[in-house]
């Protein structure tokens, strides 16, 4: 069975010995070179054809992780399979990573086993993410879903009620008599199912409640 080959961009040499030596009698991984800086990248991935990158992200000379994967990204039409390994948990530097086309993430402090493990994972076609990674980027999407989320009408089960008797087209007094209620009380709830919904009258009360779903 042929051997992983993993190129790795990584400066750290204390970290360096410790991948070297965990991989050395891999029966399914082979390091075929540690790089200590991204300068030459492109020329780098070109010469050892590695079936997996792995990428620290910050390294002396200029090129970080990010910007070494973007290189790559336009000078390779293939999708290449690159993995970030660093201390960062910035969310920058995470989505960066991910836009440019890396397909895992992993922090350097799980060491070489979770390293391992993503490396088959990303050849075989999946992604890994270390799980503080994982709960960064799932917070970052709830987040965001949030935002564009409208604000929660928290209508009462009677002021619902009177909604979808609106939606079939009751009038007040019909609406008082199917729910044996008062006008009165019919016109209060309406009062405040308006102000919730930010409406001035009937037939906008219904036309927003169909728009957010709740008849």
């Amino acid at each position: 069975m042929k051997k992983i080959n993993v190129l790795m961009f990584e400066d750290s040499p204390e970290f360096t010995k410790g991948m070297t030596n965990y991989f050395e009698d891999s029966a399914d991984i082979e390091i075929v070179k540690i790089i200590p800086n991204a300068i030459n990248v492109v020329a780098d991935v070109e010469k050892y054809a590695p079936d997996v990158i792995v990428m620290d992200y910050q390294m002396p000379g200029g090129t970080n992780g990010v910007n070494a994967i973007e290189q790559l990204k336009i000078a390779y039409s293939e999708e290449l399979k690159i993995m970030m390994l660093t201390t960062f948990m910035d969310k920058d530097v995470i989505f960066g990573a991910l836009a440019a086309g890396a397909k895992g993430y992993v922090v350097k402090s799980h060491g070489p086993e979770a390293v391992e493990t993503a490396i088959n994972d990303v050849i075989n076609g999946g992604g890994y993410f270390s799980p503080e990674i994982a709960l960064r980027i799932a917070a970052s999407f709830e987040k965001d879903i949030v935002k564009k989320q409208e604000k929660f009408v928290d209508l009462t089960p009677r002021e619902k009620d009177i909604l979808k008797e609106m939606h079939e087209g009751k009038s007040r007094k019909m609406i008082a008599a199917s729910l044996d209620r008062s006008i009165h009380t019919v016109g209060e709830h309406l009062n405040s199912i308006y102000k919730k919904l930010h409406v001035n009258s009937a037939p906008e009360a219904v036309r927003e409640a169909i728009r957010r779903g709740i008849v």
